[in-house]
């Protein structure tokens, strides 16, 4: 699945509808962010506590 956002203003992203009903994501969801030499990012859903 292939999706485009943008960075706004105050360095926040978009994670669109799509990919966070795909991936189960609710408001709320703790994320893991990874940056990867090539300048990818990768997300990660934290485990529950």
């Amino acid at each position: 699945m292939d999706s485009e956002t943008k960075l706004t203003s105050k360095g926040q992203v978009v994670i669109p509808k799509a990919v966070r009903e795909r991936l189960r994501w609710k408001p709320g969801t703790r994320l893991r962010v990874e940056t990867l030499e090539e300048g990818a990012v990768v997300l990660r859903r934290r485990g529950r506590r």
